[in-house]
């Protein structure tokens, strides 16, 4: 699985030169489950797309819009759901989840090793511009295992040199991409643009 993250686009999100900033991300793994109709804050039935691949009972799915790094909604669910059905059985959802909402199911990613990267060009070619890797003190934290939250450091001279003030990249958008490395689990995790601003834009 791979979700698209989009990075620094919306006025909140906005990533500034030779700014520290924390990104964060929250990470799914297998086939995405799409919400084909409005589950209501403690409904018990979710209904989706035909399912891609089982998913066990007592299993976590966390739904929000696609391309949206936000929390969003995590549903636990109370029976299996096998393959082709169109239904999800959850113990009460602790919020709403809206039609077309994605979902990916949460594990625990504790034992996970991870590296993110910013390059100008979406392929392993393109010489990455900032490179981040577990373990911590690395410029990538596991956050919350259980709950597959991770975090990437970006400090302000990742960007811009701290003696001098210059800029080590110029204002535009990026390719990122942030990875599970463990040898023969390697997957993409999450990737997107990723838009960097002059601090003048702020």
């Amino acid at each position: 699985m791979s979700a698209l993250q989009p990075i620094g686009f919306g006025f909140d999100k906005a990533w500034f030169l030779g700014e520290d900033k924390t990104l964060r991300f929250y990470v799914g793994t297998g086939e995405a489950v799409e919400v084909t109709e409005r589950a209501v804050k403690n409904a018990t039935t979710i209904l989706v797309r035909p399912l891609l691949e089982p998913i066990a009972s007592g299993a976590k799915v966390r739904f929000r819009p696609h391309g949206k790094n936000v929390a969003g909604v995590v549903a636990t669910l109370s029976a299996a759901a096998a393959f082709g059905d169109t239904s999800l059985a959850v113990s009460a959802l602790p919020g709403a989840v809206q039609t077309g909402f994605r979902g990916y199911a949460m594990e625990d990613i504790t034992s996970w090793t991870l590296a993110w990267s910013l390059r100008e060009g979406a392929y392993e070619s393109a010489p990455a511009l900032i490179a981040k890797a577990t373990p911590s003190g690395s410029g990538i934290n596991i956050f919350d295992g259980p709950n597959a939250i991770v975090d990437v450091a970006i400090a302000d001279d990742d960007t811009v040199n701290s003696g001098t003030g210059a800029l080590l990249l110029q204002p535009g958008t990026y390719q990122h991409a942030l990875k599970r490395t463990n040898s023969g689990a390697e997957t993409v995790l999450a990737f997107g643009p990723a838009r960097l601003q002059l601090p003048s834009a702020r």
